[in-house]
This record gives structure tokens, sequence and C-alpha cells, in this order.
């Protein structure tokens, strides 16, 4: 499992097709996950009692997509 914060929704697809990135076990098998939102990337790094919703609700259904391979 790969988790990583990128600024826009194009880099995902950059680290996909990128020859060395693209040979990372997790990003060739599909279990990895990209963050755009800079906000919901916060809310996870430095979680406080208020940004556990947020963790909840946009990222762990992400996470759990990435566990999956489900990319």
């Amino acid at each position: 499992m790969f988790l990583t914060r990128v600024d826009t929704a194009d880099a995902v697809d950059v680290i996909a097709k990128d020859k060395l990135l693209g040979d990372i076990p997790a990003i060739a098998s599909g279990h990895w996950y990209a963050e755009t939102d800079k906000t919901v990337t916060m809310a996870a790094t430095n979680p406080t009692p208020l940004s556990i919703p947020t963790i909840v609700s946009d990222v762990l259904p992400k996470v759990v997509k990435a566990l999956e391979g489900s990319k």
C-alpha cells in the first residue's frame, strides 16, 4: 500500500505512467492512493477530534479501495 498527496489530479496519471514510480509494487498492482485535496490531507496527517469525521468520510473509503486494489 502506498499513500501520498499530489497537487493535481493529473499528477496521479503521471505517477502511474512513470517508468520508475510505476515499478513500485504497490503502484504496479493498483494498491495506492494519492489525495489531491490539501485540506483532507492535513486532516489525516494531523488528526484531532475535529478532523476524525473528515478522515472517516473522505480518507478511509479511498484507503479501503487502494487496499483492495481498485484504484
